[in-house]
């Protein structure tokens, strides 16, 4: 068995002959879109971490030009908070959206059609099927841009993403459902009736502070959001 200390992924530890490939390939660029929400401060980490990835650039829609450490101490990365529109400039192989559905999706086209892949986190590229998108979230807002795109789902090492230029992530619930349900249909077990009772932490709902996400309100306390049926993730 080979160990790997530069790669604590799950792939090098499961499949020890990928480690090889390791010392043929370059360092992979990546940019960090929307870098001081909570999403984008764990991209941070695992960019940081990865023995291959480096970090070009950061994006904040507020603070521009700011240092990265004083919003997040432990990253160690000396550069600055730099807007959308610049991004471009630091020449980065990859680049990850964390903003809000939304917000930065026609850059996620533009980058793509710049040869930049990029893996989007908001909802904007769930579903590359237009009309499928269009029936949970309304019209698209580039949706040009769909027919270059696939949804992902990271834990399963059986998806092909090198057509794709644009990944979409899945949301939390999809993600909790699929990694629990997921093997066992894969075995061929008979699931005739399910029921899910899935519950999220706050942080989902992102840094904007609202009353109704304060400690002192949620301490203790569940609440349904998004009801009836609103919730589409």
């Amino acid at each position: 068995m080979i160990h790997f200390t530069g790669c604590p992924s799950f792939y090098c530890i499961k499949f020890p002959e990928i480690v090889y490939l390791y010392d043929e390939v370059t360092r992979v660029k990546v940019a960090i879109v929307g870098a001081t929400g909570y999403a984008g401060q764990e991209l941070m980490r695992i960019v940081q971490r990865h023995p291959h990835w480096e970090l070009v650039a950061a994006t904040a829609r507020q603070d521009v030009g700011a240092s990265v450490s004083e919003w997040f101490a432990r990253s160690g990365w000396r550069g600055q908070l730099v807007p959308l529109e610049s991004v471009a400039d630091a020449e980065p192989d990859l680049v990850f959206n964390a903003l809000p559905a939304g917000a930065a999706t026609d850059w996620v086209a533009r980058f793509a059609a710049m040869g930049i892949r990029v893996v989007d986190l908001s909802a904007d590229f769930r579903f590359s099927d237009q009309t499928r998108y269009e029936s949970a979230y309304g019209p698209h807002p580039a949706p040009y841009a769909l027919s270059i795109s696939v949804g992902g789902y990271a834990d399963d090492p059986h998806m092909d993403y090198r057509d794709a230029w644009i990944v979409g992530n899945p949301g939390c619930y999809p993600t909790g459902f699929f990694s629990l349900m997921g093997p066992l249909a894969r075995a061929g077990i008979s699931l005739p009736q399910l029921f899910v009772d899935g519950k999220s932490g706050v942080t989902g709902a992102g840094r904007t502070p609202e009353l109704r996400l304060m400690m002192a309100e949620m301490s203790e306390n569940v609440e349904p959001y998004s009801m009836p049926g609103k919730h589409r993730h």
